[in-house]
């Protein structure tokens, strides 16, 4: 095939993407991939670079399967009077989760399915959870009211330095920074408004190395609500995700306001990392 063949070749390749570009439907097809990059493609690489730092805050905890574990009420507990009391008992229904459980569990299983895509997880109760299982925990409660909650912060007490402490009985929880010696609890008028607080740790346990753990500790329901909503929001983890890449786990302290009994505006009120206390110690010895 001579030169002349190529040139002629090229020169009706020419001719036929003239005729093209210049027809209606060609702009019409242009236009319509255009567009829909716009609306599809540009927004869900926005949300990606928004959601590189949730990823590598929920990394660790999605390489297994999850167990989220909630703190169960006995409905011994239960006022009767109630049409709904009445009817749970009569169903034979032992255990409840409260409304901020509930909430909780709702925002972190949506967040799961939906946003990041992980389908991997069962939700149990902390009476009924098979503590046997394997796999990651998510811990909705505090130790006032959740067994596997208590389990693993004595554990936490008893292997790390912590910044934080928390302090409760059966009707009362406090978290307690430490350093500054302060303390945070829910304060909330007759209308349910106010500002409630929430203790969200995530480590690995030490009796089980490759275990992850998430802890939703609030200071009461709305805490916890609030709590939820600050693990999946890319605003909150972008204050914290500074630590990720040196701790594998960190502790934070967040305030929510409590307004008509809802949990809004979550904010960090303070980060606090900890240390396996023989690895203090050790630095401790080389600087001596």
């Amino acid at each position: 095939m001579g030169q002349d063949t190529f040139q002629s070749i090229w020169i009706q390749i020419a001719y036929w993407w003239g005729q093209v570009t210049e027809s209606p439907l060609f702009t019409a097809v242009i236009g319509a991939l255009v567009a829909a990059l716009i609306a599809f493609a540009v927004p869900a690489l926005i949300r990606w670079i928004r959601f590189q730092s949730v990823y590598s805050f929920w990394r660790p905890l999605i390489a297994e399967p999850i167990s989220i574990i909630w703190s169960e009420y006995s409905n011994e507990h239960l006022t009767d009077g109630n049409e709904m009391i009445a009817l749970v008992r009569k169903l034979g229904i032992k255990y409840f989760l409260s409304k901020g459980n509930a909430l909780a569990y709702s925002t972190i299983s949506r967040f799961l399915s939906r946003d990041i895509h992980f389908h991997a997880f069962k939700p149990f109760g902390d009476k009924t959870f098979p503590n046997h299982s394997e796999g990651n925990w998510i811990l909705i409660g505090s130790p006032a009211t959740n067994h596997y909650s208590r389990v693993v912060f004595k554990n936490l007490n008893d292997n790390f330095d912590m910044t934080f402490e928390i302090k409760y009985d059966e009707s009362n929880v406090q978290i307690i920074d430490l350093e500054n010696k302060r303390t945070y609890a829910t304060v909330v008028d007759h209308n349910n408004c106010g500002v409630d607080y929430a203790l969200i740790v995530r480590m690995h346990t030490t009796n089980t190395p490759s275990r992850c753990c998430l802890i939703l500790c609030g200071a009461s329901m709305w805490g916890v609500e609030g709590a939820a909503y600050a693990v999946t929001s890319p605003k909150i983890i972008k204050k914290v995700s500074h630590i990720l890449p040196f701790s594998k786990d960190i502790a934070f302290l967040i305030k929510v306001d409590v307004i008509n009994d809802v949990a809004e505006n979550p904010e960090v009120v303070k980060i606090g990392r900890r240390q396996a206390r023989y690895v203090r110690a050790m630095r401790k010895k080389r600087s001596t």
